[in-house]
């Protein structure tokens, strides 16, 4: 089944060494059913006040080209959302697309990426 090609151990602990933890809310959720409302504050997160450099173009570079060998498509998918919460944020997404890109460009690899 496709959950253990994606993690071997079909957990995703593998994948446990891509989280960075820092001490602080991701962001604060909250919800009013009265008044069927939902919000989500992230922007003095940590998450929101992030050094852009945790996602720099190499860690990208890294992230994107684990799985090089394999014949399945790679995909970056990234949402409209991050950019918006912070200047940081939108740092590190700027940076996530460049190096998706710029790989996507890059004939020698001979794989496909879906941006």
């Amino acid at each position: 089944h496709i959950l253990g090609k994606a993690y071997p151990d079909e957990k995703g602990s593998g994948n446990l060494d891509l989280v960075r933890r820092e001490a602080g809310d991701v962001g604060i959720y909250h919800v009013w059913p009265a008044q069927h409302k939902i919000w989500f504050q992230r922007h003095r997160s940590v998450f929101g006040l992030m050094n852009p450099s945790w996602f720099s173009r190499a860690f990208w570079r890294q992230v994107l080209s684990d799985g090089a060998s394999s014949s399945m498509p790679q995909v970056l998918h990234v949402t409209g959302i991050t950019p918006l919460i912070s200047v940081n944020t939108r740092a590190a997404w700027d940076h996530a697309l460049e190096e998706a890109w710029a790989i996507k460009e890059d004939s020698i690899l001979g794989r496909k990426l879906v941006v």
